[in-house]
Parts: structure tokens; C-alpha cells; sequence
């Protein structure tokens, strides 16, 4: 579980320039034609704000004879490659629409982190039943969910909320903040068409109680186990 930070590779391979193509036209389009789709208001400032279009719009002034010049860098020199000019970062409404016109195809990992968690127990021997039960049956988990809190998952909108579950405990967060995202949909959320979720219950399902401890377990060995990450 430790991770040894001096026979990390350097990557390399990520730290030249890329090029994405994107039809600068057609993201003039998308501005123009969508301002008010993903617009609302601030309640702060009682002003009306659009912080899709507003991305969009703040990626596309580098983008010339319609190609995208972009880095990546990593956080504290460590872990995951980001770039904060990439079309990678918009909405997947909005990026697929982009990359399909430019000919270009989203690549991913079924079940990325869950799965690469399996993989890590593997290695180290340690079973697990909740986490390698939904990477390999997350359709049957959905629907069960569908059940157990009386909502259509028929619609992709509500199945990326029910992942979001799945998204928020790998990552520290909690069941209490997943049901408040359901049933009281933040302003952004709202404006991405997520309306709120009447629920059947708001206790939680068994497995998903399940899912959260494993989760939680191999955290804490993780955290334990790497004091030199922690500096």
C-alpha cells in the first residue's frame, strides 16, 4: 500500500503540448444558441449567471485556426495530470458535442477507480464483496436503487445521480450530502436539468452502507501507510 515517491515514473509522455481540434464555429454556436439553457440565478447576488457558457467561452480565446494548445501539470508534483484549458473540462453534454464533430472519441475506463481499488485488494489480498460486486454489476445495483427509493432511473440523468453516490464515498464524502444533491438540487444542478427527487424513503440502502465501509477501510490503510505522502 506504500506508495515509494522516488520510483515514481516522471511521465514524460504528459509533459509536452497537445492539440485538440474543435470547430471554433461551432462552439460560437453552442454560446450564441445556449446562453439561456444553462442560466440562473445567483443567489447571493440576485444576478443572473452562466458559468457553462462562461467556461466555454473563457477556453475557447486560445483556441486558433481551430486547435486547442494545451498542458498538463500535476498537483503538488504528484498523482493526476490536470489542465485547466482543456475542452476535457466542460460538461459532457457540451465536450462530447465538440469532440464528435471533430472526429475525436471519449475513451474511459468501466468503472475506473472502483476498479483500480479491486485491483490494489487484489494484489494485497484483501477481499472485498461490495466494491467489485458494483464494478461488475452497476446496472443491477441502479436499478435496485431505483426500487428502494421509488425514482425512474429510465432517465440518464437520474443513473448519474445515483452514481454520484458511488463518486462522492470514494472520495471521502457522505450519504447525508448525496440525498440533500437529490431532493434539493443546487442552483448549477438545476440549471443542468436536474430537478429535485421526490424519495419513497431516506433510509439507506444495505449495500451502499457496505459500499461506504469498504471504502472507508482501505482509505485509512492508504493514509497510514503512506506518512510520506501526508507531508
Amino acid at each position: 500500500w506504500t506508495v515509494n515517491i522516488d520510483k515514481l515514473p516522471k511521465y514524460l509522455e504528459f509533459r509536452g503540448t497537445f492539440n485538440e481540434s474543435i470547430d471554433k464555429k461551432l462552439c460560437e454556436l453552442i454560446i450564441h444558441e445556449k446562453e439561456n439553457t444553462f442560466k440562473y440565478k445567483n443567489k447571493q447576488t440576485d444576478k443572473f449567471i452562466n458559468p457553462i457558457i462562461t467556461e466555454l467561452t473563457r477556453i475557447l480565446d486560445g483556441v486558433k485556426c481551430n486547435e486547442n494548445s494545451i498542458k498538463y501539470h500535476q498537483n503538488f508534483g504528484l498523482g493526476r495530470f490536470y489542465c485547466s484549458q482543456s475542452f476535457t473540462n466542460l460538461k459532457k453534454k457540451n465536450k462530447h458535442t465538440l469532440f464528435t464533430y471533430a472526429g475525436m472519441i471519449d475513451i474511459d475506463q468501466h468503472k475506473g477507480h472502483p476498479r483500480i481499488i479491486v485491483g490494489l485488494c487484489q494484489i494485497n489480498n484483501i477481499s472485498l464483496h461490495a466494491i467489485p460486486y458494483f464494478v461488475e454489476n452497476d446496472e443491477k445495483v441502479f436499478k435496485l436503487m431505483g426500487e428502494h427509493y421509488g425514482i425512474d432511473i429510465s432517465d440518464p440523468n437520474t443513473k448519474d445521480r445515483l452514481k454520484w453516490y458511488f463518486n462522492l464515498t470514494i472520495y471521502g464524502g457522505g450519504y447525508d450530502c448525496w440525498v440533500k444533491g437529490l431532493t434539493e438540487p443546487s442552483e448549477k444542478d438545476l440549471a443542468l436539468g436536474y430537478e429535485p427527487l421526490k424519495l419513497k424513503t431516506k433510509l439507506i440502502m444495505p449495500f451502499m452502507t457496505e459500499f461506504k465501509n469498504e471504502c472507508d477501510s482501505i482509505k485509512s490503510i492508504i493514509w497510514e501507510s503512506n506518512a510520506e505522502l501526508k507531508a
